[in-house]
């Protein structure tokens, strides 16, 4: 019988990021030598949630991960079963696969920082933008859970696109796929609107149409995701199975169609899509 060695986790304490000041952008520069799990971020000297305005991971100097503010991030956690920050005083950062069943899936996209291998992911940074209104004295500091250092092999790409509506009803979304992808899942993210239902096409098949009431209720049913308050996602891992991202290509004509209401002016929705990036083969 094979047997399969599970990896052995570490806490470490993370380097100082640097430029920890209002206005700026901290910087958190992770070197070579494990594989990264996630990060788990404590805000100290006055710094809350809020004062994050924007939070990002690149890799070798380029944009992997666009997160968002720390708030919506937060909100993200909780929707994947991680505490939030409210009740633990904890923001994490994870490059993991959140609320899965099995163990081998959920950790498959640690980000492996192996050095002499194809692909080599040299440098990681976790970049965070502070409102200028936060407090001089403003810390951070943060560990990380990780493992023996391997290949890149799969990891996570997330992007976010914003779309401005100054009416209610069908709206038809068919710009963010942009190469061949796998997406995990896709987070609709409500200001000043509500969206009511989703339809999504690909390959002039639908493959997803529910109602926010639904789509909660299913999310819910599964036991491994809780449904967010203006949050509607599209995931593909909802019962907490990591084997089913979504095939699309630029030629798969992808849409997504949601009908939305609530708008009185303007309501912006953020769409964030998270898929797999596959390096080191």
């Amino acid at each position: 019988m094979e047997t399969k060695v599970i990896p052995q986790i570490s806490t470490i304490e993370n380097e100082a990021p640097r430029s920890v000041t209002p206005g700026q952008t901290a910087i958190i520069s992770i070197r070579p030598g494990y594989t990264r799990l996630r990060e788990h971020i404590v805000l100290g000297g006055g710094l809350t949630l809020a004062d994050i305005t924007d939070i990002s991971i690149w890799k070798n100097g380029q944009i992997l991960r666009q997160l968002g503010s720390a708030t919506d991030l937060d909100k993200r956690n909780q929707y994947n079963g991680i505490p939030s920050h409210a009740s633990s005083s904890v923001l994490t950062i994870s490059h993991c696969r959140e609320g899965l069943r099995r163990f081998v899936e959920t950790y498959a996209t640690g980000v492996g920082m192996a050095t002499g291998v194809k692909d080599a992911i040299n440098n990681l940074e976790i970049k965070f933008d502070i409102d200028g209104g936060a407090n001089a004295a403003s810390t951070i500091v943060s560990s990380a859970e990780v493992t023996s250092p391997r290949g890149p092999g799969i990891i996570l790409k997330e992007t976010i696109e914003e779309f401005e509506y100054v009416s209610n009803g069908e709206k038809v979304i068919n710009s963010i796929v942009h190469e061949d992808e796998q997406i995990d899942s896709i987070f609709l993210e409500e200001d000043g609107l509500a969206v009511d239902s989703l339809e999504v096409m690909n390959f002039k098949q639908q493959i997803f149409k529910r109602t926010a009431s639904m789509n909660n209720h299913i999310i819910n049913s599964g036991g491994f995701k809780l449904p967010q308050s203006n949050l509607f996602t599209f995931d593909k891992s909802e019962r907490g199975f990591g084997k089913e991202p979504l095939i699309v290509t630029p030629n798969s004509r992808f849409e997504l169609r949601p009908t939305i209401s609530g708008v009185s002016g303007s309501g912006t929705l953020k769409v964030r899509k998270l898929s797999f990036l596959t390096l080191g083969v």
